[in-house]
């Protein structure tokens, strides 16, 4: 199989809670994106990002009332006072975070599964690493 992104239908077939909700697994599906290298990740690929999409969207402000998983909302970002509104950031996921979630702890599994690839390679913020020197 090719190394490819997930799409909602993935994201549902491991979340079927989340059934009807396709508006904002996809929203979590681009930022997943940000984590996923599907040349790093090989045919695992669509899996991971499908389970890190999942955990995003069982944590998230949003999606948390979904899943019923987590807190819901990441760190506060920015914060105004008329009208009232609130952001909250969405950082790299570390593994206590990905372990709120049963989506992240399986993503943390499979990273492990996968860590002689993914350990070459790390991604932070969008950027490829590998030994700490950017590479494009």
């Amino acid at each position: 199989m090719a190394a490819r992104y997930a799409n909602a239908s993935e994201v549902i077939a491991i979340a079927p809670e989340f059934t009807g909700q396709e508006a904002i697994i996809d929203v979590w599906l681009t930022v997943a994106e940000c984590w996923i290298d599907p040349s790093v990740w090989g045919s695992c690929a669509s899996t991971a990002h499908a389970l890190l999409a999942a955990h995003m969207v069982t944590t998230s402000p949003v999606g948390g009332t979904i899943g019923g998983e987590g807190d819901g909302a990441g760190p506060l970002s920015g914060e105004s006072n008329g009208p009232a509104s609130r952001s909250y950031a969405t950082p790299q996921p570390s593994d206590a975070e990905l372990g709120l979630s049963s989506y992240g702890r399986l993503f943390v599994s499979l990273r492990e599964r996968v860590r002689p690839r993914t350990a070459a390679v790390l991604m932070r913020g969008g950027q490829r690493f590998r030994r700490g020197v950017k590479i494009s």
